[in-house]
């Protein structure tokens, strides 16, 4: 062995004994597939873990119908991952689906520290009040933060159950059962926090797709906040810097300490937003994680978020979020599996 670091691996010289047992613990071989379903079209990617090396070995999109032609889209949707798994040949058993922000609705809520110990009983008896659609119609997770000694930040996050069952018996159709599913913006922050080798401090997310961007806040490897924008309000940077401010001001995170990057999921068709920050988001995986040129080259966005999710799959996610129901998931392996 020559030491050094290879693309898809991480660490180097003067790892303790702590990061080089935590490191082994993610020693993995497994293959992961990721599935963003957008609007018009399903991105697919696979990714394998050999050990410590991560690589995406194959990577596409897909044309869909729109949601209105429901019968047609299913069955697309279905051919598409059946045609990507039997010609790449890809173990579909780890799979995560990744959705769009506009299907999710968020709130951030101010509760007494004391309600830590059974927090989701307590959001779940809230939930109607927080949440435009009654419990039994959506799923749902959270993010917490401390603040101080006595409060905690949830940031509540939830899916209705209509649209999870939609994707779910359209993947079923394929021989897939997803073991989670995840957002676009938590996808995208998934490879970053793998391209760049961990979290790093607080990051800032301006993911446009169609007419809406998120502005999407993540500190801690956690998602702090995540705001709808119509795209029109924000042509100009002056007002998107307004509105970043006035989120990272309500999460009490200083502007200085933010990263920020920005994705259209678009691909040119939806509304121009202004380019604030890093916006080479697949250069950043040169040196990071092997894949094929064509992926560094491609002009089809939606693969990013797809390429996100299948890291979440080979156990190399780190945002902790995960809107399929408790009861649908499917136990992870320890170890080799």
């Amino acid at each position: 062995m020559d030491g050094s670091v290879h693309p898809g691996e991480r660490g180097g010289a003067g790892m303790t004994v702590g990061e080089l047992t935590q490191r082994l613990r993610r020693a993995d071989f497994l293959d992961g597939l990721g599935i963003y379903v957008g609007a018009h079209e399903v991105a697919l990617a696979h990714v394998v873990k050999r050990f410590f090396k991560v690589a995406v070995r194959h990577a596409r999109t897909y044309p869909l119908p729109s949601v209105e032609r429901a019968a047609e889209r299913r069955q697309a949707l279905a051919q598409a991952v059946l045609t990507f798994a039997r010609e790449h040949r890809v173990d579909t058993r780890r799979a995560y689906l990744c959705l769009p922000r506009a299907y999710t609705a968020f709130n951030r809520v101010l509760l007494p520290a004391a309600a830590r110990e059974n927090l989701a009983q307590v959001l779940e008896y809230e939930m109607e009040h927080l949440i435009p659609l009654p419990r039994d119609q959506v799923y749902f997770d959270f993010s917490v933060r401390e603040l101080g000694e006595d409060r905690l930040e949830v940031l509540l996050m939830c899916i209705p159950r209509e649209v999870v069952r939609v994707y779910l018996e359209a993947l079923e159709d394929a021989f897939v059962r997803p073991r989670g599913i995840v957002l676009a913006s938590t996808a995208i922050a998934d490879y970053l926090a793998f391209c760049r080798g961990g979290p790093n401090g607080p990051i800032g997310l301006l993911v446009s797709a169609g007419e809406t961007v998120e502005l999407a806040l993540l500190t801690g490897g956690r998602l702090v906040a995540s705001q709808l924008v119509p795209a029109h309000r924000l042509a100009e940077p002056a007002e998107v810097s307004r509105s970043l401010a006035r989120q990272l001001a309500d999460v009490l995170i200083s502007p200085d300490e933010v990263q920020l990057y920005h994705w259209s999921l678009s691909n040119g068709a939806g509304a121009n937003v202004p380019a604030v920050g890093e916006g080479d988001l697949l250069g950043l995986a040169s040196g990071r994680l092997e894949a094929p040129a064509e992926f560094f080259e491609s002009s089809e966005p939606t693969l990013l978020p797809a390429v996100g999710a299948a890291l979440d799959a080979v156990r190399e996610g780190t945002v902790p979020l995960n809107l399929l129901p408790v009861e649908g998931r499917r136990r992870y392996e320890e170890g080799l599996s």
